[in-house]
């Protein structure tokens, strides 16, 4: 999520990345990583910035650190999920519970998460929340906290 507004998704040939200029870059991002179950409760992570394999790591990992049972995680394909420090974690993961599921390229309503991240953007939060960074933050984590539990990363803990 970003105070102005994006290009949610693009295209281009396999294997190049294009750059798409979008008004408000320089505008601080949130990012959220969320996990959600059968029953729609979700535990979210926020992040503030750009979104590294590093971060990605640190979340799934705090994630298995709770798992109690099977779970399996739905993937797309983006460079943080298939690079080779995500991979070399992988077996970590399943050897605590955790099934990777990657869903086919080009194909993000596969991945209810998407949904709840709409109904978040375009139902729960506010018009007035788009205009200042804290009041996104806030929106967010209240949308988040009636259907779960909010973690804040160490970005936004200062």
């Amino acid at each position: 999520m970003t105070l102005r507004g994006v290009v949610p998704y693009g295209w281009q040939p396999i294997g190049q990345r294009g750059l798409v200029p979008v008004s408000g870059s320089s505008y601080p991002s949130l990012q959220l990583f969320g996990f959600e179950r059968p029953d729609g409760s979700v535990r979210c992570y926020f992040h503030k910035g750009r979104v590294s394999t590093d971060n990605v790591i640190d979340v799934i990992d705090h994630f298995v650190s709770y798992l109690r049972r099977p779970a399996t995680l739905v993937l797309d394909n983006a460079s943080v999920h298939t690079s080779g420090k995500f991979k070399a974690r992988m077996e970590y993961w399943e050897n605590r519970g955790l099934s990777i599921y990657r869903i086919p390229p080009y194909s993000p309503e596969l991945n209810l998460i998407e949904r709840f991240w709409q109904k978040l953007k375009y139902q729960w939060m506010p018009t007035a929340a788009w205009d200042e960074f804290a009041d996104m933050l806030d929106a967010a984590i209240g949308g988040i906290e009636e259907q779960g539990r909010a973690y804040l990363m160490p970005s936004l803990q200062d």
